[in-house]
């Protein structure tokens, strides 16, 4: 059986009537050499372009570390990419810049390019974001999770995405990946590559985001860090919920 260079994993969250544009996306690729997953925590009819090969799976996980993590174990591909229904790609050569870009490099343990984000009621911005310490002490990296192309062999050799966090495992996975750089090769396209598909974010994952960015800073830059990015917030009714339960993210770090 052949091994495809790419295995895109499409995760069953948020808008799924949009499934549909991001496998079209996906299919006007002029590269080829692919597989699609989409894993789910729910059952869905929704009919595809049959042009398009898409293995569906159902899944018991319900939160995103432990689908993530499924996901992965499902691929066959040498890099994994993860995706959200409602992403695309900006261009028909985004895959094929990214295959040569692996291969220049002579595969990378991880590649990364920039995205297109968009939130309610503002305009479209470009978003790239450098892997490095000042970056994540900022708290800041895990959207780009979405344009990242990450070697399987390496990812599962993290150890894949923590369970722990429910809402920033991504930013784990980034924190750790810094920590490790020097055994890693990385590389970076300064090309935007992915429309990333904004999501809503309710009250309580708000909340649950603070804890976890804290605790992760915490676990990989200290107490100052830490303590330097909480007083950088400017939502003060989100920094008095989270601080209730900071005493929770010192007990598991």
């Amino acid at each position: 059986m052949n091994v495809p260079f790419f295995s895109l994993v499409i995760l069953g969250r948020g808008p799924l009537h949009l499934l549909s544009h991001t496998i079209e996306s996906i299919k006007s690729q002029k590269e080829k050499d692919f597989e699609v997953i989409f894993i789910s925590p729910s059952k869905t009819s929704l009919r595809l372009d049959p042009d398009v090969p898409v293995e569906w799976f159902f899944t018991k996980e319900k939160e995103l570390a432990g689908m993530m993590n499924e996901g992965l174990s499902l691929t066959r591909g040498k890099y994994v990419q993860f995706l959200q229904p409602g992403d695309h790609f900006l261009s028909h050569e985004g895959l094929s810049h990214l295959h040569e870009l692996i291969e220049k490099n002579h595969e990378p343990h991880l590649a990364y390019s920039g995205c297109l984000m968009k939130a309610p009621d503002e305009p479209p911005r470009a978003l790239f974001t450098p892997l490095n310490r000042k970056t994540l002490q900022c708290g800041i990296f895990s959207s780009m999770v979405r344009s990242s192309w990450f070697q399987k062999e390496a990812l599962v050799n993290l150890g894949g995405f923590d369970p722990t966090f429910q809402v920033r495992t991504a930013f784990d996975l980034f924190c750790r990946i810094y920590h490790k750089q020097k055994n890693l090769r990385i590389v970076y396209s300064p090309r935007i590559l992915i429309d990333a598909d904004p999501f809503k974010i309710s009250a309580s994952d708000r909340v649950r985001s603070f804890q976890e960015t804290c605790q992760i800073l915490y676990r990989y830059f200290g107490l100052k860090e830490m303590l330097r990015w909480v007083f950088i917030q400017d939502d003060w009714k989100l920094i008095k919920h989270g601080f209730r339960s900071l005493r929770e993210v010192f007990r598991k770090s």
